[in-house]
Formats: structure tokens, C-alpha cells, sequence
């Protein structure tokens, strides 16, 4: 299920920025991927104190940022997973999904006009 809704938040932000460009003619669109992996190690995974239970695992972080920029408005779109697989205990295995969206409208300049002067 993890899976299908990230594939539909991947189509939805790709359709929501392919949609900008009617907006304005001038516009720049970026793309950018990005992946973080990291090994961990933790002493004490459910926090008791008497039982204390280590594990070592793997953290990955898939993400995708969409930056849409034109004369009159500018789009951020992103998205993480974050991904952490102990090696031993696969109770404490977690993804956690990160979504983020900024937008700013510009305000284009105004125009003076300057009479000659005579």
C-alpha cells in the first residue's frame, strides 16, 4: 500500500508542475533527486531498561524536489521517504514520508513613466 501511495504523490506532483506553464511564458522547471544512505547502530531500540535490545541497521532517503520559477510565480514541491531496516529486529523497521509545497507569487515590477524634461 506504502508503495501505490507514493507512486500516486510522485504522478500528482508531476502533473501539478507540468500544469505551470500556461501560467507565464518565460519559466525555468528543475528536477532534482536526491538519496541519502547511512548506516546506524542502537543500543537500546525500545528504550527498557533492563532488557536492552541492539541492533545495527540501514537508513535510505529517496527524495524528489520540483522547482517551478517563472516572471509571476514560484513552485516547490518535495518529497522524502525515509527508510530504516534494522539487520536482527524487523519490529523496529520504519518508512516515514516527508511532503513539502512553497509557492510565492511575485510581483511584477512597475513601470514609471519619466516626462522629458523642457
Amino acid at each position: 500500500m506504502e508503495k501505490q501511495s507514493l507512486i500516486f504523490c510522485c504522478l500528482v506532483l508531476t502533473c501539478f508542475a507540468i500544469s505551470f506553464p500556461s501560467v507565464a511564458a518565460a519559466a525555468d522547471l528543475e528536477v532534482e533527486p536526491a538519496l541519502t544512505v547511512s548506516q546506524v547502530y542502537d543500543d537500546n531500540l525500545d528504550f527498557d531498561q533492563k532488557d536492552e535490545i541492539d541492533d545495527f541497521g540501514a537508513n535510505a532517503i529517496p527524495g524528489l524536489s520540483l522547482n517551478y520559477e517563472s516572471e509571476l510565480l514560484q513552485v516547490s514541491l518535495r518529497g522524502e521517504v525515509d527508510i530504516l531496516k534494522y539487520y536482527s529486529e524487523n519490529d523496529f523497521d520504519r518508512i516515514n514520508q516527508l511532503y513539502g509545497f512553497d509557492y510565492q507569487i511575485v510581483k511584477p515590477p512597475s513601470i514609471t513613466r519619466v516626462s522629458p524634461v523642457i
